[in-house]
């Protein structure tokens, strides 16, 4: 049994890589008829965090909003996802 032991690996938990967090920023926007965003606000204390969701996030397109047959501006929330 000894021997065997001898020649077993085994490495510890510790030396995996830590798993990057995911973090999530809820942004609220605005889009126009042609589905660009045209305002951002991020909800985050983050203030680096905040300035970098809101810019990202304003260079969104989204399929725009139909009502009726006529495109429309909308008003929502979107996700900003971030791996840190």
């Amino acid at each position: 049994m000894q021997v065997a032991l001898k020649y077993a690996v085994w490495e510890s938990p510790d030396s995996y890589p830590a798993m990057p967090r995911m973090i999530m920023v809820p942004v609220k926007v605005e889009i126009d008829e042609n589905g660009k965003v045209i305002k951002a606000v991020a909800e985050t204390n983050d203030a680096g965090l905040r300035a970098k969701a809101e810019a990202e996030v304003s260079k969104w397109t989204v399929r725009p909003f139909s009502y009726n047959g006529t495109t429309r501006k909308m008003r929502g929330i979107l996700s900003y996802r971030e791996a840190r």
